[in-house]
């Protein structure tokens, strides 16, 4: 997976989250008192209120499923001091730094 693609990924959960807020502030909205009628929206119809609220967490989550696409490793590549398999990770400012595995725990030894 490219920095690129990790990128779009990150801004489309961006802009859910954005959704999930203004559907927050729908819900929100819809139970609040107007002066001009007795009853809220949301008493007049429930379903208005129940919709901002689905939506919401339909958004919110469709936007921690964009996140954790974003986290799926990308693919592996030799490191250039050892040669094992390491994961290649770009930095906020666009760096490559290639984070070397974990050295192997020693083995443990036999009981006597």
């Amino acid at each position: 997976m490219t920095a690129t693609h990790r990128m779009n990924l990150v801004l489309w959960a961006v802009i859910l989250a954005g959704l999930g807020g203004i559907c927050l502030f729908m819900a929100r909205w819809s139970s609040v008192c107007l002066v001009t009628t007795e009853t809220t929206l949301a008493e007049e119809a429930p379903s208005v209120w129940w919709l901002a609220a689905v939506m919401s967490a339909v958004s919110f989550g469709a936007a921690l499923l964009m996140l954790a696409m974003a986290r799926v490793r990308s693919d592996q590549a030799p490191c250039p001091h050892c040669g094992k398999p390491v994961e290649p990770r770009i930095t906020m400012m666009g760096d490559l730094k290639v984070v070397a595995p974990a050295p192997p725990s020693p083995p443990a030894a036999p009981p006597p």
